[in-house]
């Protein structure tokens, strides 16, 4: 009996001791662990991308490899959005080379790329990875094309604006009440700026939906709805019960639209942004917005 006492006592003191004393070293050697999986996924997913369409025949016309290119192709956008951008922007080069960079396949790949980060409707839509497309693109053609250069060039300029990460153009704006404001005087965790247009269909559709969205009615959300073109009489008649601390506004004179601050190719376009205005999503779908808040919430990631 005293000696399984004893053994008892040991296993206590021991589990203790690994519990308790060495907590600094199992958290050390934990961390280090858990880095060392992140590496290991980062470089899987790089060599995945980068030889990505070795077994792929470009050049094949065939109906069936057409139809496994775009399925691949999809896919292929999946990945990206989970890449360095180094890598990306080399993976990308890799498959403009094999397909885009041949004059004679240039249109068949040309539409694909558009059809899946051009097209407004697209759930693939990211200006990031899209911008590698178009500096790679460029970088193929020849001095004789110069529409598809100035084509592309405007694209580029477009889509490289108010990227993820960087921080919000600011832009002044005109509430309900007449109070002038800017986006950069918003004080706020988080801000939640939705471009909208009260005659659009899809508007009508989803803000009634991000109304009654929970997390968008709390005091660490800051929404602004900014209705961004010049037709400010469609905006006041169109005045619309919001939400308590939201903020319905237009731009004067249009100024986001006619200059061009913002890429809005779909309304409602709607950005996420931190304390310092600092993007953290571009045009995103709501389901991604609302996904993100809860994360930013849940982690405490908010100043």
């Amino acid at each position: 009996m005293r000696l399984f006492h004893l053994i008892t006592v040991a296993t206590l003191l021991l589990a203790a001791c690994n519990n308790g004393a060495v907590t600094p070293h199992k958290k050390a050697t934990e961390k280090r662990s858990a880095t060392v999986e992140k590496n290991d996924k980062e470089r899987f997913l790089g060599e995945t991308v980068m030889s990505y369409w070795d077994s792929y025949n470009f050049a094949d016309t065939a109906a069936g490899n057409i139809a496994e290119g775009e399925q691949r192709f999809s896919n292929f956008l999946m990945l990206l959005n989970y890449t360095d951008s180094a890598i990306a922007s080399s993976a990308i080069g890799s498959y403009i080379k094999r397909g885009y960079a041949k004059r004679e396949l240039r249109g068949r790949y040309d539409a694909l790329i558009r059809h899946y980060l051009d097209n407004p409707e697209s759930p693939m839509r990211n200006d990031a990875v899209y911008a590698h497309f178009l500096r790679c693109q460029l970088a193929c053609l020849t001095t004789d094309e110069a529409a598809a250069r100035s084509r592309i060039e405007f694209k580029l300029q477009l889509v490289t604006k108010n990227l993820p990460g960087s921080i919000a153009t600011d832009f002044r704006h005109i509430d309900r009440k007449g109070n002038v404001s800017t986006l950069h005087a918003t004080e706020s965790p988080l801000t939640l700026v939705i471009f909208n247009d009260p005659e659009c269909e899809n508007c009508k559709r989803i803000i009634p939906q991000l109304k009654r969205e929970p997390l968008l009615n709390i005091p660490e959300v800051k929404v602004l709805m900014i209705y961004p073109d010049e037709n400010t009489e469609c905006w006041k008649s169109q005045q619309a019960n919001m939400p308590e601390g939201w903020t319905d506004a237009y731009s004067p004179e249009g100024e986001i639209t006619g200059k061009q601050l913002y890429h809005t190719p779909a309304m409602p376009s709607l950005y996420l942004l931190d304390s310092e205005k600092r993007i953290i999503l571009k045009d995103a779908h709501p389901e991604v917005v609302k996904m993100a808040i809860k994360n930013i919430l849940t982690e405490g990631a908010v100043n």
